[in-house]
């Protein structure tokens, strides 16, 4: 009987795991009953554990977003959110050394291209509202088969929607060639951040490439590495997903149904969190948080954006014997969530490898409720 009922936040790019349920009244000992890892009866009831554990932003990556990213952890402890893209393979034109040129009495010559790299997802599933990194950087690198000498130079980088509506375009200033080069806030006086803020659901880079030697079979791939690290800005951002719900066994046979919820919070965000039953055809059936949606408020920071005191937060829901006929006759076997978060508007916060959500759920089933072996 046991279920994990996981609910994912999405942050543009950062991805947690949290959940929104859990178990009985007053008269039967929670504290206890957190100490064993299966359904057990006690007085007439039987419980079950959902989950008790400790979430990071790190513990999670987003499916859905691009199949390429992963957070690393700088020397302070911010996490930082990589996404790692390559383009396609680009086949080089053979061209002269200078000493071959010179030898044959010939200037020097110098190749050069302008290309556009593939389109790029970027932001997915995510409905309203914004983050806005701090230091966001573009990175372009190049990969070339050979040791022949190229030189990367970045024109543009244009920001879309997912209907192909263009959302604004970074041009960095003065642009120079190198082997790596970059587009950050530095470079477009903050333009990247504010085009970023607005969640773009992809992005179409333009570069030049640029060479005075190329062997015959030279090849090439370039590679842009998106750093975004954890400082961040969010307001009324919001995601939204089901997941599957086993309840047969549970609304067959309880009378009543209590779900608790509890969270310990060192993250700097405030969480409201919706919740909902789904029957058949994806219709709302009926809410779990029955006193509305679980506020879950952020750990205090001070005005560098660190922790200074965690917060908790503590739900219980109960589902009567109609209310669960109810879900009975709607044959709900899924759960949808909507999930807001929020930060201070004053300030950057910094996400870190310590903080994290700390969560305990169990659920009790009162009456001729029996548990599958």
């Amino acid at each position: 009987m046991k279920k994990n009922y996981l609910v994912k936040i999405l942050t543009g790019a950062l991805l947690i795991s949290t959940v929104a349920l859990n178990s009985c009244r007053d008269d039967f000992d929670f504290e206890e009953f957190d100490n064993y890892d299966d359904s057990i009866a006690i007085n007439g009831k039987v419980a079950a554990p959902l989950i008790n554990t400790k979430m990071k932003f790190s513990d999670f990556k987003a499916e859905s977003i691009n199949k390429r990213l992963h957070f690393t952890t700088d020397n302070k402890g911010l996490i930082h959110m990589i996404v790692d893209q390559d383009d396609k393979v680009i086949k080089l034109p053979t061209m002269l050394s200078p000493e071959e040129l010179a030898a044959l009495g010939l200037p020097p010559q110098t190749w050069q291209k302008t290309y556009v790299t593939d389109k790029q997802d970027l932001y997915r599933d995510r409905d309203n509202g914004y983050i806005l990194i701090k230091n966001p950087s573009f990175t372009l690198k190049k990969k070339v088969m050979k040791n022949s000498k190229i030189n990367l130079q970045i024109n543009k980088i244009e920001f879309f929607k997912a209907n192909g509506t263009s959302m604004g375009i970074v041009i960095p200033e003065n642009p120079e060639f190198a082997e790596e080069v970059k587009v950050n806030n530095e470079n477009t006086n903050g333009e990247l951040s504010e085009i970023l803020k607005q969640m773009p659901d992809y992005y179409i880079l333009t570069y030049t490439a640029q060479s005075d030697a190329l062997d015959d079979g030279d090849k090439m791939k370039v590679n842009v590495i998106i750093d975004l690290p954890l400082e961040i800005k969010a307001g009324g951002f919001s995601v939204c997903d089901t997941i599957e719900a086993d309840l047969d066994e549970i609304l067959e046979n309880a009378d009543q149904l209590i779900i608790k919820s509890k969270a310990q919070n060192s993250l700097p965000i405030d969480l409201k969190i919706k919740a909902y039953f789904l029957g058949k055809g994806s219709v709302i059936v009926d809410s779990i948080f029955t006193q509305g949606p679980w506020n879950i408020e952020a750990a205090k920071t001070d005005a560098q954006g660190n922790i200074t005191q965690t917060t908790a937060a503590d739900q219980i829901s109960t589902f009567d014997k109609k209310r669960l006929e109810k879900l009975s006759n709607a044959k709900c076997d899924r759960m949808i969530y909507d999930i807001v978060i929020t930060t201070d508007q004053t300030k950057y916060v910094n996400i870190t490898e310590s903080q994290s959500l700390d969560l305990r759920m169990s659920m009790c089933a009162e009456a001729g409720f029996t548990t599958k072996d």
